[in-house]
C-alpha cells in the first residue's frame, strides 16, 4: 500500500489510523525517505493540554487498546495521567455500516461508553478515525463535562506545521483531492461525501498487488 503511494508522487504520507499507526509507523518511518506521520501522538498531546483532573479516557478498536499505544503516548509525555481505555469495535461497524444515524446507534454507543460511567474522566480520545462520526452521541453519553478529542482533527494540525517546517508546503492555493480505495468505490464515495460533506469526489480502486 504505502508503496502504491508512493508511485503517486506523495511527499508526505500520514497513517490516518490508529490501528495502523499503533501496529506499523516506527518500521514505516525507518522504511520511508519521506516524512510518515501516525495519529496517536498528536490525539495524545490534545488530550493531556485539554485534560484539568489528569483523568483521561480513550475508546478505539481492540487493536489498538492492547498495543497500548496511547498509554505509552501519553504517560511518555506525563506520567501523572490516569488513562482508562476501552475497546468499542461496534462503532467501527456502525459507520462503516452507514448506520451511524440509525436509532439503535444511540443505544450501542451508550452501551460501549458504560466503562466510563463513574471514571471521572474529563477528556475521551476518539482513537479511531471513524468514531467523529458518532460524536453527537458519544457528546450526549459522556455529558457536556467531557471533552471530546479527535485524533484525525489534531493530526491535520500537526501536518500543517511540519510541512512549513519541512518547506514542503505547496505555493499554490487550491490543490486537487484524489482519493484511493481498496474497497468499493461506491461506499467510500456515500460515507466520505456526508462526512465531508462535498458535492463530489474522485475516487479509484487501488490494486495492490
Amino acid at each position: 500500500m504505502v508503496h502504491f503511494l508512493e508511485d503517486q508522487g506523495i511527499k508526505m504520507l500520514v497513517i490516518a489510523c490508529n490501528t495502523a499507526t499503533a501496529a506499523a509507523l516506527p518500521a514505516l518511518q525507518k522504511e520511508m525517505t519521506i516524512p510518515v506521520i501516525g495519529v496517536i501522538n498528536p490525539g495524545s498531546k490534545a488530550a493531556i493540554r485539554a485534560s484539568k483532573n489528569g483523568k483521561i479516557g480513550v475508546i478505539a478498536t481492540e487493536g489498538t487498546v492492547k498495543s497500548g499505544s496511547y498509554a505509552r503516548a501519553i504517560h511518555t509525555q506525563k506520567k501523572s495521567v490516569q488513562v482508562q481505555s476501552v475497546a468499542c469495535p461496534k462503532f467501527v461497524t456502525l459507520v462503516e455500516s452507514n448506520e451511524y444515524q440509525a436509532p439503535i446507534a444511540k443505544q450501542i454507543v451508550a452501551q460501549g461508553l458504560q466503562p466510563f460511567a463513574n471514571s471521572g474522566i474529563d477528556t475521551l480520545v476518539m482513537g479511531c478515525t471513524h468514531y467523529p462520526l458518532l460524536r453527537p452521541l458519544i457528546q450526549n453519553v459522556m455529558g457536556s463535562g467531557v471533552t471530546l478529542i479527535d485524533s484525525g482533527a489534531e493530526t491535520v494540525n500537526g501536518v500543517a506545521q511540519l510541512l512549513d517546517v519541512y518547506h514542503m508546503a505547496a505555493t499554490r492555493k487550491v490543490g486537487e483531492d484524489h482519493y484511493f480505495t481498496t474497497g468499493s468505490p461506491t461506499m467510500f464515495k456515500t460515507i466520505a461525501m456526508q462526512w465531508l460533506e462535498l458535492s463530489g469526489m474522485n475516487v479509484d480502486k487501488a490494486v495492490i498487488d
